[in-house]
């Protein structure tokens, strides 16, 4: 049985959340739910860990557990994920890729708020990630000057 162990996170948008994940790890299956589920083991024991973002096991690999992403009551996010799915998925490097997947997501949602009507995204050969946004060009009224 593995040892799961809590990250905390600063990512709040769990819509953000799983996008990310969907980029870097497509054929994982999700389900999210209103109140936290049981996370589940390898060999289908049912775990005390909780979370309301649930990555299944059988998408990661035969041998892995369930991937968990349970949200605080500040609305920030825990990664709940067990020592051998660290291991497997090199945690220490994907974790950074999740944050800057997350991030650029965030900031796409928060420049299409600001009412950019195009963002463009583009990833550099360093794996570094670029946004631009176009806004629409508003038409000025010219100031009539009155003379009198």
């Amino acid at each position: 049985m593995s040892h799961f162990t809590s990250i905390r996170l600063i990512f709040k948008d769990a819509e953000c959340i799983i996008q990310a994940l969907n980029v870097l790890m497509p054929h994982w299956k999700f389900s999210v739910h209103e109140d936290a589920q049981h996370l589940y083991g390898y060999q289908n024991d049912k775990r005390p860990e909780t979370a309301h973002i649930v990555v299944a096991r059988q998408s990661i690999s035969n041998a892995s557990n369930d991937i968990g992403f349970l949200r605080n009551s500040d609305g920030a996010y825990t990664a709940i994920v067990s020592e051998w799915d660290q291991a497997i998925l090199n945690w220490k490097d994907f974790l950074p890729k999740l944050q800057q997947e997350y991030g650029s997501l965030v900031a796409e949602k928060q420049l299409t708020a600001m009412g950019c009507i195009e963002v463009i995204r583009e990833r550099g050969q360093d794996g570094q990630i670029q946004l631009r946004g176009r806004k629409p060009i508003e038409t000025q009224k010219k100031k009539q000057v009155v003379r009198r």
